[in-house]
């Protein structure tokens, strides 16, 4: 009795065992990451920085701009390509906003002129000239750093991607590298943005103080 008992339980954990084999296995679907989750451009979004000045030494400089703000307005068509409008307002404290126009192109965005704005892939770099007069004043170094990091700005700490640059100076014989930093966060944008003043490396500090993403 025992040994029928024992052939029945084998038999039930075989056919058990073969059921298993037979169901099918769900792969879990993975989702591409797009340039444009690091820099969503919807129309009504927005972005509200705190604006800080510091002299190439570091030090605060007292400025009276008050915070600076990006919203993302409408769509348009430029050349057969459908941009973003983008307008920035009361940057260093000017009256006048400053209208941009962005569109995502495969792995990067890029301006009207074709600038890369924001690159995903890891690794990638490129340089961008500032001619005038045929004299090339200084060129930036662009590149996308592997790590992440954990960015503290005042709307919060944010994982992001550091797209940085290095401006490489004429009156260095283009053999400094000063590095500055631009911050993105996926479903977010730019959290944390740098620019360094030519003439005396002054630097401009943008930290993200609220924002609006739909």
């Amino acid at each position: 009795m025992k040994k029928r008992t024992m052939i029945i339980v084998i038999a039930g954990l075989m056919a058990f065992a073969s059921c298993k084999k037979d169901e099918p296995t769900e792969i879990p679907e993975t989702q591409q990451t797009s340039v444009m989750d690091y820099l969503p451009l919807t129309p009504g979004n927005y972005w509200v920085y705190e604006q800080n000045y510091y002299d190439s030494s570091g030090n605060v400089l007292n400025q009276s701009w008050g915070n600076d703000t990006i919203e993302v307005i409408s769509d348009t068509t430029i050349n057969n390509f459908t941009y973003n409008r983008i307008v920035e307002h009361n940057f260093v404290g000017f009256s006048t906003p400053d209208t941009t126009h962005y569109r995502d192109s495969s792995d990067c965005i890029v301006n009207k002129s074709g600038k890369i704005i924001f690159r995903l892939t890891p690794g990638f770099s490129f340089t961008d000239y500032y001619i005038y007069n045929n004299d090339t004043l200084c060129y930036i170094d662009y590149s996308r750093v592997a790590q992440s990091a954990a960015i503290t700005v005042p709307a919060g700490t944010f994982d992001c991607l550091d797209y940085q640059g290095a401006l490489y100076r004429k009156e260095d014989n283009y053999s400094v590298p000063y590095l500055f930093h631009n911050h993105y966060c996926e479903n977010i944008g730019l959290v944390k943005k740098t620019r360094l003043y030519l003439s005396n490396l002054s630097r401009l500090e943008y930290n993200l103080i609220s924002y609006h993403i739909q």
